[in-house]
């Protein structure tokens, strides 16, 4: 029982912070109980992914990339997305187009991205490269990001170390890594990593 107590403490002192105060823990807590907080992962990550778009969206306005007008429009596209939806992230088409995957992964193996995180952000990245076929965007003539969470020096190793994989040997080139306006490139997938 040594390492249940080990993490109900973990749980304990997780929760406490996040709703600052003392959570009260049942004491024998059901896999039933437990099922319910992991079906709340699935709201954090779509939350995170939302904090994270509109930081981005921050991010190009701060830039000077897009204008007041644009920056309100997509935040409002964003606002008004379904959380479900099939398609990319940020998708606007106007006076300049843009196209976005938000990705909220922290690497799970230190500085690299686990084998599900790295399938995914490959996916993304094919799709960005290529459009959905899915939902029928096309994606040329889009400025193309990829936005990753900059939560440590790991996301970077763990970018760094997929780029030189053998993974993205098929998209060698078409990727780069970008920290200020004039580095953004029309013709490349413009990865940007954010704090938040």
């Amino acid at each position: 029982m040594i390492k249940q107590e080990e993490l109900t403490k973990r749980l304990q002192e997780t929760l406490n912070h996040l709703c600052e105060t003392d959570v009260v823990l049942k004491e024998n807590i059901q896999l039933s109980d437990l099922l319910k907080l992991k079906n709340a992962t699935y709201i954090i990550n779509n939350f995170i992914t939302y904090k994270l778009t509109l930081a981005f969206l921050n991010r190009l306005y701060g830039w000077s990339f897009i204008n007041d007008s644009q920056h309100k429009k997509m935040c409002t596209i964003v606002e008004q997305t379904s959380t479900n939806a099939n398609g990319f992230d940020v998708l606007y088409h106007d006076d300049i187009s843009i196209v976005a995957e938000v990705k909220g992964n922290v690497p799970c193996k230190g500085s690299n991205f686990g084998a599900n995180q790295r399938k995914k952000i490959i996916e993304n990245l094919y799709s960005l490269k290529n459009g959905k076929t899915k939902a029928k965007i096309k994606t040329d003539g889009y400025y193309k990001f990829m936005v990753l969470l900059d939560d440590s020096k790991n996301v970077k190793n763990a970018l760094d170390n997929l780029i030189k994989s053998k993974h993205m040997q098929d998209l060698t080139g078409n990727v780069h890594l970008v920290d200020n306006v004039s580095s953004i490139s029309p013709d490349k997938i413009n990865i940007v990593l954010i704090s938040i």
